[in-house]
């Protein structure tokens, strides 16, 4: 004969693996943004070092042109017998040291072309210039709200929660598993036996059946004690992100907070008054009141302050860049597979610190 079984799962085990289901879910969507928002703050905070690479890159052009000038004039001055040779010689060394600082401008500049044409997935790019504005825009970060958006809304917080909510739908899930479910039976057979009455067979009869499997002895304490285990180690992961992302959000913060003061100082008192100076070397000059040589040393000195806030712009921007991008600028970085779920942060995945010293002269 034929019979058809089925399982009747009792006790909400159903529902209880799919809410597992749901939390894995969860956890990989908030792998999927985290990768997302490294692109795109990976592409933004490249554009920015780019841009400052760029611009220190023209500042340093006009350093090594002017220093040659000073060359050319001291050289001048030595043959009119109102310079020695030293002061040759000390000019010279500093037209080379222009030269060098110029050639390692542009060698950081390509690189940092380089790094934004594979960032954005296209490493043929030719070479062309950005256009953009450091001085616009900037943010002024609060420390204080800023961190307290850090922890709420971080990927790596809501990847961490989400491992906490899995491993207590699994504990949920583990607890009703020792209920025992419902398994039913119903089908036709046949029946040779002969009916003593009429001497003819029973043929064919239906039957149906219906029981459950009692865990008397197994009632799933092995996989109870391990989901407990695992919740107990989320948790624990949970709080040791938070930690871990405070640790490295200081120095991002601390090293904004550098480069917004170094940029507030540049901008609206060291920057004008050595224009100023450059501006009454020169005046003095015209008036033949003063040397040609101390105006082009004070346009020097003026340029590598430009340069110098320049730096400081730059590492402003990408400092900001990466606090306002939960500190996730490796657009590169690989993510999570779908086996790491048992890891919900792994330590490649969470954010780097920056490069502490800013450009030093």
């Amino acid at each position: 004969g034929f019979f058809v079984e089925q399982e009747i799962k009792l006790g909400g085990k159903l529902s209880a693996a799919r809410n597992v289901v749901e939390q894995e879910h969860r956890q990989s969507q908030s792998e999927a943004e985290e990768q997302r928002l490294r692109v795109l703050y990976g592409v933004r905070s490249l554009f920015y070092e780019t841009l400052a690479a760029q611009q220190i890159s023209a500042v340093e052009r006009r350093l090594a042109v002017l220093s040659s000038e000073v060359v050319k004039t001291t050289r001048h001055l030595v043959n009119a017998g109102q310079a020695d040779e030293t002061d040759a010689l000390q000019a010279e060394i500093e037209s080379q040291q222009a030269d060098i600082a110029l050639i390692s401008a542009q060698n950081n500049e390509e690189r940092a072309w380089r790094m934004l044409t594979v960032t954005v997935g296209d490493p043929t790019l030719s070479r062309a210039r950005i256009s953009g504005s450091l001085e616009d825009g900037l943010p002024d970060l609060d420390s204080t709200p800023w961190q307290e958006k850090l922890l709420a809304d971080s990927p790596a917080t809501k990847i961490a929660q989400a491992g906490v909510s899995r491993a207590e739908a699994q504990k949920v899930q583990a607890r009703k598993m020792a209920i025992p479910d419902l398994r039913i039976r119903a089908g036709m057979q046949q029946n040779r036996e002969f009916i003593n009455a009429t001497g003819r067979q029973t043929g064919w009869q239906g039957f149906a059946e219906a029981g459950i499997e009692l865990p008397i002895f197994n009632r799933n304490q092995g996989n109870k004690a391990a989901v407990q285990a695992e919740l107990e180690r989320a948790k624990l992961e949970s709080q040791r992100v938070d930690l871990l992302l405070r640790e490295r959000s200081a120095p991002f913060l601390q090293r904004y907070k550098t480069s917004r003061a170094l940029v507030e100082r540049y901008r609206y008192e060291v920057l004008p008054r050595a224009q100023k100076v450059y501006e009454l070397m020169r005046d003095r000059y015209q008036e033949m009141a003063g040397a040609y040589p101390q105006v082009l040393v004070a346009q020097r000195n003026w340029y590598r302050l430009q340069a110098d806030y320049t730096a400081a712009l730059g590492s402003a921007w990408r400092s900001s860049i990466a606090l306002e991008g939960y500190m996730l600028t490796d657009g590169l970085e690989a993510p999570a597979r779908s086996g790491e779920m048992d890891r919900p942060v792994r330590e490649t995945n969470l954010p780097r610190s920056p490069e502490m010293p800013l450009q030093e002269r």
